[in-house]
């Protein structure tokens, strides 16, 4: 599961920014947030085994958090 989470970012990401000009600011900036929110998910649910057990239910709240922003950002990116 954790390596199939860092083989999607890693594979999927660059396809995205294939259609960028390096003048559109906002295209750029929408790209950056959704790598950064795609990075914080998986490092969540991935650190989520190494901490102590009442911190679980706060990474996976984080995790399922920046999950529907990365998602979000996906859709406003293909808006843009």
């Amino acid at each position: 599961m954790k390596f199939l989470l860092m083989m999607v970012g890693a594979v999927a990401l660059p396809a995205f920014a294939a259609d960028l000009q390096t003048s559109d600011v906002t295209g750029v900036t929408f790209w950056l947030v959704t790598a950064a929110m795609l990075a914080a998910t998986v490092f969540f649910f991935v650190e989520r085994d190494r901490v102590h057990g009442k911190w679980k239910t706060s990474l996976s709240v984080a995790g399922l958090v920046t999950g529907v922003a990365f998602w979000h950002y996906l859709y406003m990116r293909g808006v843009w």
